[in-house]
């Protein structure tokens, strides 16, 4: 004997509400590899307002320094090197960056803190050029 209209309706329902559980499932597995990438491209950007400045990728450290000033911290690393020097706003900054003879380029990390309502901001330069620029924990009242 054939199956009931009423039966054969069932199965479709059941179906189908087995295969939309399935596919739930996987969507809410799949992204939890990804979520530490994606946390990471949301705290990185292109461009940093600093003020009614802009600056972006690929600007100098000069560019930078003329439109956003003194970073609130400064990190230099030596040439290809793992140890680094810290230079505090004001201090000489010169004597931080003086050359050594490791292979690789320098790299420098610049802090700028924006205040309690917004973020510090790291920026990464290689050679002198802004190369990243991430955003970290909230700010320090002022």
């Amino acid at each position: 004997m054939g199956d009931r209209p009423g039966r054969k309706i069932f199965k479709l329902v059941d179906n189908i509400i087995s295969k939309a559980f399935l596919v739930t499932i996987a969507a809410l597995l799949i992204p939890l590899p990804l979520g530490a990438e994606l946390d990471k491209e949301l705290r990185q950007s292109s461009s940093f307002r600093c003020g009614a400045a802009l600056v972006s990728l690929g600007d100098t450290a000069t560019d930078v320094m003329v439109r956003c000033g003194k970073p609130m911290r400064r990190v230099v690393s030596p040439r290809g090197g793992s140890r680094s020097h810290v230079a505090q706003a004001g201090s000489d900054m010169k004597a931080a960056a003086k050359k050594t003879r490791r292979k690789g380029p320098p790299r420098e990390t610049w802090y700028y803190d924006l205040g309690a309502q917004d973020f510090i901001y790291g920026l990464f330069f290689e050679e002198g050029i802004l190369k990243k620029i991430e955003r970290s924990g909230r700010g320090k009242e002022r």
